[in-house]
């Protein structure tokens, strides 16, 4: 059985790495694709109207592939979305059949594998996280924890939070314990105080609870958001 706080753990541990003046979203995909053992990857919103919103790409590999897959209304992530499980498309050396997604991306990128994970929020798919490796090579996680990665950098990209998240942010005592489990989790994780209350609220949503009681938890001790901890 997966662990999400731990994934959680190690998925912060890469984020607090890079830049922090990178647009969120740029450094949850990074740090995805880098815990997944991948070359790259992009995050793609699909639960608003129109068209699916690329909010990041790591390289030119993954804007391509998206770009294609817009085009041609087809691939992993369009799978994906759909059925709401991981999908893959390998692109081989050998010629596919004609005007297909493999047979783009070979002319554009060369031969590669892409593997798209749902991002799964409250039950519902909020986007996909796709990411990309040669086309010989496997992610070093299986599909169950990358999905608990892709799942937890939806909860994190989400911006609005649930009625009483939203309460118990407004009243002075609520946000101090607020700011104390913050500092809690920044000394945990060595994480910057945003990234640390966003990381709390992607744990809520991946536990399918509210940040009050992720809030709780933490200061209860029954939570502990650090690297190797067994809670859940």
């Amino acid at each position: 059985m997966v662990n999400d706080v731990s994934v959680l753990a190690e998925l912060a541990l890469y984020v607090a790495r890079l830049p922090p003046e990178n647009p969120l979203a740029l450094r949850l995909c990074s740090a995805g694709a880098t815990l997944l053992g991948a070359s790259g990857g992009s995050v793609t919103l699909t639960s608003t109207p129109g068209a699916p919103f690329v909010l990041a790409t790591t390289d030119r590999v993954a804007e391509r592939v998206e770009s294609l897959q817009e085009v041609l209304g087809a691939g992993p992530r369009v799978e994906a979305q759909r059925t709401a499980r991981p999908a893959t498309l390998v692109v081989g050396d050998a010629p596919d059949a004609p005007s297909s997604l493999a047979q783009e991306l070979r002319a554009a990128v060369g031969p590669l594998r892409v593997t798209s994970f749902p991002m799964l929020v409250a039950g519902a798919v909020l986007g996909v996280l796709s990411v990309h490796t040669p086309s010989e090579a496997r992610l070093t996680r299986e599909d169950d924890e990358a999905l608990v990665v892709a799942s937890i950098i939806g909860g994190a990209l989400l911006r609005d939070v649930d009625d009483e998240s939203s309460t118990m942010l407004s009243g002075w005592p609520a946000r101090a314990r607020v700011h104390q489990a913050t500092g809690m989790v920044i000394a945990q994780l060595r994480v910057s105080p945003d990234d640390a209350l966003t990381l709390i609220r992607a744990h809520a949503y991946a536990q399918g609870t509210t940040v009050a009681a992720v809030v709780s938890d933490l200061l209860d001790g029954r939570l502990v958001l650090g690297p190797g901890d067994a809670s859940t």
